[in-house]
Formats: structure tokens, sequence, C-alpha cells
């Protein structure tokens, strides 16, 4: 089985924060949840970002990745942060179709969401039988560095999960959602919902 490791998002661009190394942007999307989410994207390369600007409506292709921060207490703790790998602005329903419309006006594609994952399951916790938490470990084969993604899955996908086992293969399609927890740093910690999860041999 081939690792994957693929956050896709659409929406609207509402926040942006430029530091010495890095980008990031914050997106309002509300497809796939109830409501409205606005998750951070991290650019490590600025270049990757141009033209973007305040309330542009983009399409990114990112990732996840872990890395460690200090608690106030001096405790490590690992969080898992989306990582852009791409920014494009999105374009009109009917760009494909009709040459030379104007971008400001019009309709756009709706809000989208979506995760895919494949790795190994590096954990499972099932507090009552329709709940199920997963850890999932995506390596990097470029860096070598091995990421973690928190993965709830809810009732049917509950029911599978609850039979997966520390080292197991396993495949997650699913959307990004806020969880009620903060990192030090103050911003929302986000996790993975499970639309569709399945073990994968080899």
């Amino acid at each position: 089985m081939q690792e994957r490791n693929f956050v896709f998002i659409r929406g609207t661009v509402v926040g942006m924060h430029v530091t010495t190394r890095s980008i990031s942007f914050r997106i309002a999307t509300d497809s796939g949840v109830k409501d409205t989410i606005f998750p951070s994207v991290i650019f490590d390369d600025a270049k990757l970002t141009k033209d973007i600007k305040m309330k542009d409506r983009v399409c990114i292709e990112a990732h996840i990745r872990t890395r460690p921060i200090r608690q106030d207490d001096g405790k490590r703790i690992f969080i898992s942060e989306f990582i852009g790998d791409k920014i494009e602005p999105a374009t009109r329903i009917l760009a494909d179709l009709v040459d030379g419309l104007d971008e400001k006006d019009g309709g756009y594609p709706e809000d989208e969401n979506e995760v895919i994952l494949a790795g190994t399951v590096t954990h499972v916790f099932n507090p009552n039988s329709g709940l199920s938490m997963v850890s999932v470990n995506i390596p990097d084969t470029k860096s070598g560095q091995s990421n973690y993604a928190s993965v709830t899955c809810f009732r049917r996908q509950a029911n599978v999960a609850k039979d997966l086992k520390e080292g197991d293969k396993v495949a997650v399609a699913g959307v990004i959602r806020p969880t009620e927890r903060r990192d030090p740093r103050g911003e929302i910690r986000f996790n993975v919902v499970a639309k569709d999860i399945a073990r994968v041999e080899g």
C-alpha cells in the first residue's frame, strides 16, 4: 500500500499571517460539516502564494504535518498542522466553457473539504459502541519524518475502526472538523472525521 497524505480545501481567505519563514491563510469553508470552519494552512514557500489576497476564493492542496511545541509548563507535545503544497484562485463554474469571463461576477463551485489518508494504525480508542478514534502514521518519504493524523469514526465507520489493531494498514476518506481543544498557541485543534475507512492488505 502506498502512503497518502492529502488535504483539499476550497473556500474563502478570511485571514493572513506573514512571518519571515512562512505565510499562513485562514480559510472559511463549510463543506462536509454542519457549520463554517476556519482551518489555517501554512505555506513554507511564500512564492507559492503569489497574488493571493484577502477575500479571494481559493483551492488549496495540502498535507498534514506533525511537529513538537512546548507548553507553558515546559512539557513537549505534538501538534498537527496543515501544510500547503499548492494554492490557486477558484475559477467560475463556467470558466471551462466560456472565454473571457469576469472572475468578480458569477457563480463559483461550492466549498470543499476533503482528506485522503493511507498509513499505519498506531492506536485505537473505543470509548463507546458508536465512536472510535484512530491514530494513523503517514511517513514523509522525503524528510523521513513521521506525521500523525487523528481520525474520529462514528456509527458505521466506528464499527470498522473498532476492529483495527496497531500495525494495521488503513485508508481513510474524510473531512476536517474542529475539536473543542486548543493548543498552547491558542489555536483550535482540528481532526479528521471519517466518511469511509478500510483496512488495507499489504
